[in-house]
């Protein structure tokens, strides 16, 4: 298991083939899809019927809705999956694992991001503060170790990791919240790509 920088990190579909099959969990509108479609087979799934409603017509016939902790609805293999930011929603991490797992070929990878455990220092996101006053719905964090533990026990290694956004991250996120839910701006503060301490992403690879 490598550290490595969070630019090298966004750089993940550097060795997508046209040949691969790339699943996207999580998918909104398909803005992943369709920025790689021309590079790879994408697919993409979600579990809210209104994003995919509005998703871009050229990738709008390979999302499917669906529970992933539940079934991923295709019946095939894939190359890579992206998890960006959804696993630290789920009730059930280790079954959302269990079956990304099962749906990628050998060697295959999985991309994920999530929040990050700093510890002593969460109240940075005000969804883990929510969830732990049991007022909000599940929103985890999680250290390094904690990723490394849970994704061993379903066959998956992690070959990579980087942690992201350094602590003008805190303020940015704040006022995104602030326009986006106060004032119903759709305006919004850009992060930087930069390594830091409170976004934890991870490449792994499915083992045997």
């Amino acid at each position: 298991m490598k550290r490595i920088h969070y630019r090298d990190f966004l750089n993940w579909h550097k060795n997508l083939k046209k040949t691969d099959n790339f699943l996207d969990i999580g998918c909104w509108n398909g803005t992943v899809m369709v920025r790689l479609k021309d590079r790879c087979n994408v697919y993409g799934m979600d579990i809210d019927k209104g994003k995919i409603s509005k998703a871009d017509s050229r990738v709008r016939d390979k999302i499917k809705w669906g529970d992933a902790t539940k079934k991923i609805p295709f019946d095939k293999k894939f190359d890579y999956i992206l998890l960006s930011e959804v696993i630290e929603h789920v009730s059930d991490d280790e079954k959302l694992l269990e079956n990304i797992s099962d749906s990628l070929k050998e060697g295959g990878k999985l991309v994920l991001s999530t929040p990050h455990e700093v510890r002593f220092f969460e109240f940075w996101d005000p969804a883990w503060i929510k969830w732990k006053l049991k007022i909000g719905p599940v929103h985890r964090h999680y250290s390094i170790q904690k990723m490394r533990n849970i994704m061993a026990r379903h066959k998956l290694e992690i070959e990579e990791y980087s942690v992201a956004f350094g602590m003008d991250f805190i303020w940015k996120r704040l006022v995104n919240i602030f326009l986006k839910y106060i004032i119903k701006s759709k305006k919004s503060l850009t992060y930087n790509n930069k390594d830091g301490f409170f976004d934890l992403c991870v490449i792994a690879k499915k083992i045997r």
